[in-house]
């Protein structure tokens, strides 16, 4: 977006929709910096939680993006940890083990990278 002498943004020729997919996943560093510190400093200062936080929308949608990676290697993992439980040649401690890891269920893995409302 441009903006004009009198203040007005603009729209530029540039790609005006987006999808979650077209935005980074968000680093530790940034994941601190525009969620955990501003939400953790207006909490400590009284704000009711149920206010809405001033989160920019790209932030947002950086977010998202973090979490359905997040989900999506989980998922994984989760598929290789079952080959592994269930191969015949895994020894059985070792398969026990595995069994105990804090995996989550499938249908929270499927609700967090369905879209749709």
């Amino acid at each position: 977006m441009k903006q004009n002498k009198n203040g007005l943004f603009i729209p530029s020729e540039q790609k005006m929709t987006y999808t979650i997919e077209d935005f980074a996943p968000l680093a530790p560093h940034e994941l601190h910096q525009n969620i955990t510190a501003p939400i953790s400093q207006a909490l400590a200062q009284g704000v009711p939680p149920e206010q809405a936080a001033a989160i920019p929308l790209e932030i947002m949608a950086r977010l998202i993006r973090t979490v359905h990676n997040i989900a999506h290697t989980l998922n994984h993992t989760t598929e290789e940890v079952t080959a592994l439980i269930n191969d015949a040649d895994t020894p059985k401690e070792l398969a026990d083990k595995l069994r105990r890891l804090p995996i989550f269920p499938e249908p929270i893995i499927e609700d967090i990278l369905n879209d749709t409302p």
